[in-house]
Parts: structure tokens; C-alpha cells; sequence
């Protein structure tokens, strides 16, 4: 790991920078490469380390806070979606990370939420990967961070806590008429779309508890007519998969015909 006594002029500068718009100590060693406590050491001897103010964590961007009040349009049963297996919730904030790939769906959130907050680029440590140098590898990531005590509140009604990953369920009060909306959110968040090299066969996965896929997979049986197919538990986490051009098929011209929403790389892989 780099050491942050020998940071230049111009990193130090814009360090200091990242950390005054909000980066805290993990981000900023996401980004830059240097342990947590050299960085808590570095700011405080700097006398920069924002999190000794009372009002640290003041709201420093606006947004629609009442946004996710009530799900009364596909387009935030969509975002429902993806955040419940996407999302994570600290205190009052919401926090979005993406494969750099996928900015553009931050940006389009962003958008919708009316909110003028930072998209934070940030190089990640893939876990468990090591080169033959023992050396960690990185990915490319784009980060959103939403400060909102009224949102993260809201969203709390639909199961969107700290620490949901065991314990999410499909949202009781979601119209039917948005729940193609809500399921497209969840593959596009946590699931996968494919299409067999050979075989040409598509192929679609979701990801999540067991309860939210038992829910799942229940509506697709109802309005798709395919089987109720076996849920497999996979370490920590359980998987539904439809496979095959019939059921799977029909299950991604439910959920993306005359979409809106939608992350573009899954669909189009079963397109091209």
C-alpha cells in the first residue's frame, strides 16, 4: 500500500480537496490507495479531518427528498428496485456504487431525484484477487452519495435499511401495475441476462433472499406463464434463473418492453 508521507503537492491538494467535498476516510482510500488510519492521522495533523465539526455531516447537496414518499409511477418502482439490491443505507445517507461503465445510469438517477450532489470516481480493490506480485487489482467505480434523513426514511418503509443484504422482501405496498417496473430494478441491480454462445438459448438470473425471489418469481408465473423453477441457495444468497429462448423470453419482453428504466448493457446482450 502507497505511503501518504509521500504524496506530492498536487495529490496532497487534491486530497484535501476530495475530503472537503464530503470523501471520508474509505473513499478517499479507495481512491488514492492509502490505509484509513494514515489518513484519519494525515487530516487531523492538517487540521482538516471534517468529522471533529458538530456539523460534519450539515447536507452540502439538495434533492428531492420527498421522491420516494409513495411509488405512484414506474419510474421510482424501478429505482425501488434496483436500490433495494443496489443501495446501501449508512445514518441518512444513500450510497450508489457502479462500475465506471455505468455512470450513466448514476447521472439518470441523479436526474430524476433532482439532486446537484457529486458523482465521485474511485478505484476499488477487487476481493480475493492477487496478481502474481501480491499485488491487489482495482476496478474502475463511480460513486453517488445521497444525504437525506426524509429519503432514507421513506425508503426505509420498503425494506431499504443498514445492513438489508439477509433480510430484504418484496415491498407490500407496490401497485401491481408497477411491479414489472420494481422486478426490472432488481435484475438490473443484482441479476444478469445471456445468451449462449452456441447454443443462442437466452438466459436470465436474479439474485437476492429468499423470501424477495419467492415473491418474484410468483408474479412472473402469473403474468408470463413459466414454471415455478427451483430457488438455489448459493452460499449466503439464493439465485431464480429462467432458462431458454420460451420462459426467459418472455420473462425480459415483461420486464423491458416499453421501458423507461433500465440498464442498457443487460438487455442489449440478448439483443446483439
Amino acid at each position: 500500500m502507497a505511503k501518504i508521507s509521500r504524496m506530492d503537492d498536487q495529490t496532497s491538494s487534491n486530497f484535501i480537496a476530495d475530503h472537503n467535498s464530503g470523501m471520508g476516510p474509505t473513499l478517499l482510500s479507495k481512491k488514492y490507495g492509502f490505509c484509513e488510519t494514515s489518513i484519519k492521522n494525515y487530516l487531523h495533523k492538517n487540521n482538516c479531518y471534517v468529522y471533529k465539526n458538530p456539523n460534519a455531516f450539515k447536507k452540502k447537496y439538495s434533492c428531492n427528498d420527498q421522491y420516494f414518499a409513495k411509488i405512484n409511477d414506474p419510474i421510482k418502482a424501478y429505482w425501488l428496485g434496483f436500490i433495494i439490491t443496489d443501495g446501501c443505507i449508512t445514518k441518512n445517507r444513500l450510497a450508489i456504487f457502479l462500475q465506471r461503465r455505468d455512470e450513466g445510469h448514476l447521472e439518470l438517477f441523479k436526474s430524476d431525484i433532482q439532486s446537484n450532489g457529486k458523482i465521485i470516481r474511485i478505484k476499488k480493490k477487487a476481493a480475493g484477487i492477487v496478481t502474481k506480485y501480491n499485488k491487489y487489482e482495482f476496478y474502475d467505480q463511480s460513486y453517488l452519495g445521497i444525504y437525506s434523513k426524509i429519503l432514507t426514511s421513506d425508503l426505509a418503509k420498503y425494506g431499504v435499511i443498514p445492513n438489508k443484504t439477509y433480510s430484504v422482501k418484496y415491498p407490500k405496498n407496490i401497485s401491481p401495475e408497477f411491479h414489472r417496473d420494481f422486478i426490472r430494478g432488481v435484475v438490473d441491480g443484482d441479476g444478469c441476462i445471456y445468451k449462449g454462445k452456441k447454443s443462442q438459448q437466452v438466459g436470465i438470473g436474479i439474485y437476492g433472499t429468499h423470501a424477495l425471489l419467492k415473491s418474484i418469481q410468483k408474479i412472473l408465473v402469473k403474468n408470463c406463464n413459466v414454471n415455478f423453477n427451483k430457488i438455489i441457495h448459493i452460499k449466503n444468497i439464493y439465485k431464480l434463473t429462467y432458462h431458454g429462448n420460451k420462459s426467459a423470453t418472455k420473462i425480459c419482453s415483461f420486464l423491458y418492453d416499453g421501458a423507461t428504466r433500465f440498464l442498457e448493457r443487460k438487455i442489449n446482450k440478448i439483443l446483439e
